[in-house]
């Protein structure tokens, strides 16, 4: 048995069982070249095909009766192989095998990124406690209003989430073909400043909602009232590395991994509603702090809503950037004091959240 060589080359031929050789079968080519080999004992055989046509030459096919080869040519049109016996000319299409159907993604990569991050985060925390206490000379109960300290812990904190989200997805086969960029949905070319100030706008409404109501509870302020206490005390070079790392950073971090690894896995796996709520969910877990994490909470479900109907996390990112700077700056300009909750305000609040809301469906209602 052998096979013949399409595109110029040549047929090659095999001993029969008498000694004999006998040789395949000749081809015009699409582009009208023809080749030709005979046989010892019977005429050469022509096939024409028509042009743009892909052609294979199978192995010789040897046939019941004496000295009989009966030459094979498969040839394909579209996604369809057709064999054909170059002797009798009959052909019969021939379905290609049914595509394997991917299983659903995988979401433990994202889970144990994360993970993985905040075990960073809080080792390094300690060791940060650690240096201030013992070379500093600060007491564990006052590092939390310490600028130093806040300042190394929040540095330290987002640095490991963006190396984490970077660097672990591809160690897990997280990342695809498409590269990391698509996989956490950071587009830039779907970068727009209308998008970023309505996504920023009603994060504001959100999370003024937010507040309004946790003013009702005995839920304390915790973190977010350290962070003001030394935003409104410390020196300007300080406050500006607490922007910095405290405000503006954690926009681009969090983002990227929640809205951007986490979320889209769980869109995929298991619908729009659930991979919102479940990433918001652990968006506000992620805190470790009850006031703010249920803050986060909240905007996260219109921060993972924006992202969706953006089909990036682009304007998202920017936005929450925006959000966290302006909400740290007021910080340093007004009193620490509960909101004056009223029904007007409330109202207004709830009007800004709706128009937001309306605008951000209009603008996207064509992705």
């Amino acid at each position: 048995m052998s096979t013949g060589l399409v595109g110029g080359g040549r047929l090659g031929a095999s001993p029969g069982p008498a000694g004999r050789e006998d040789s395949a079968v000749s081809v015009v080519s699409s582009v009208g070249q023809r080749s030709s080999s005979s046989t010892a004992s019977t005429s050469s055989t022509t096939t024409t095909l028509k042009p743009a046509t892909r052609v294979f030459i199978a192995p010789l096919c040897v046939a019941p009766g004496p000295l009989s080869i009966r030459p094979h040519l498969l040839f394909t049109r579209g996604d369809t192989v057709w064999p054909v016996d170059t002797e009798s000319g009959a052909a019969a299409p021939v379905e290609p095998p049914a595509a394997e159907v991917p299983g659903p993604p995988r979401v433990w990569p994202s889970f144990v990124t994360l993970v993985l991050a905040l075990i960073g985060i809080l080792m390094g925390g300690c060791l940060i406690g650690v240096f201030f206490v013992g070379a500093g000379g600060a007491s564990p109960a006052t590092l939390m209003a310490q600028p130093g300290f806040l300042i190394s812990a929040a540095a330290v904190s987002q640095l490991s989430l963006l190396l984490a989200v970077w660097k672990l997805p591809g160690l897990f086969g997280d990342v695809g073909a498409a590269g990391w960029h698509e996989r956490v949905r950071w587009r830039p070319e779907r970068f727009h400043l209308v998008e970023i100030l309505v996504t920023a706008l009603g994060t504001q409404a959100i999370g003024a909602l937010a507040l309004s109501l946790l003013s009702f509870t005995a839920v304390s302020d915790g973190v977010l009232a350290n962070m003001g206490d030394v935003a409104r005390t410390t020196e300007p070079s300080g406050f500006a590395w607490l922007l910095l790392f405290g405000a503006l950073a954690p926009g681009f971090a969090e983002e990227l991994s929640f809205r951007g690894l986490l979320q889209t896995r769980l869109v995929e796996r298991w619908g729009v509603a659930m991979g919102i709520v479940i990433s918001s969910v652990l968006f506000g877990v992620w805190h470790l702090d009850l006031r703010q994490g249920a803050m986060a909470l909240t905007m996260g479900l219109w921060l993972g809503w924006c992202a969706h109907r953006q089909k990036t996390i682009v304007n998202v990112a920017f936005a929450h950037a925006l959000n966290n700077g302006f909400a740290f700056a007021l910080t340093r300009i007004t009193a620490r004091e509960d909101p004056d909750v009223t029904g007007a305000g409330l109202a207004i609040t709830l009007a800004v959240a709706a128009v937001c809301a309306g605008v951000m469906w209009w603008r996207t209602e064509a992705r």
